[in-house]
């Protein structure tokens, strides 16, 4: 775990400090996000990562911040388990919260093809880790129709979905798939 608890000595109040991953940590962290991304740009065809500006400060602190919660939800929500598929729901929550990618092409069809890209790398961190999960789980395929991932694409553009909330929904997708 990556938190210190320290006790007030005048008043006994628990406090807790958090203490980073150390580079080398937090360096193959990103590395695992980037060829997740790599991966994603490969399935798309047309699309090639020299396409891509990518922000690696910003995806390092998302990667933070998810770590910091993984340790919050032990502390302060009775030992809650962050597994893979809350990990991924909250990857993909940073993500469309920091939109760490951006298109540097001057190609307007491949820019406007590619402006939810961070909406769509999202989807796809939270697909893969759904299907990974209901195949390790049952042996099924994951498939969602075309008019939820249209849904699921507008609501990641244009609502504010908390952190809590698109856990939710990606453990119900993982459920809905189970039976």
């Amino acid at each position: 775990m990556a938190i210190q608890e320290i006790i007030k000595d005048d008043t006994g109040e628990k406090i807790y400090k958090y203490i980073q991953p150390d580079y080398m940590v937090l360096y193959n962290e990103v590395e695992l996000v980037m060829q997740a991304l790599n991966y994603y740009v490969q399935k798309q065809g047309d699309l090639k990562m020299d396409d891509l500006n990518i922000d690696f400060a910003i995806i390092a602190e998302a990667l933070v911040r998810l770590d910091k919660r993984k340790d919050y939800f032990v502390i302060f929500h009775d030992d809650t388990d962050m597994n893979e598929v809350k990990r991924s729901a909250l990857l993909a929550y940073w993500i469309l919260k920091f939109k760490p990618i951006h298109i540097k092409t001057d190609n307007k069809v491949t820019k406007g093809k590619y402006r939810k890209i961070n909406e769509a790398f999202a989807v796809f961190v939270i697909y893969s880790t759904v299907c990974e999960e209901i195949k390790r789980k049952t042996g099924n395929d994951f498939y969602v129709s075309k008019d939820y991932n249209r849904k699921i694409m507008y609501g990641f553009k244009f609502w504010d979905i908390s952190k809590e909330a698109l856990m939710l929904i990606v453990e119900s997708l993982c459920e809905s798939k189970k039976r």
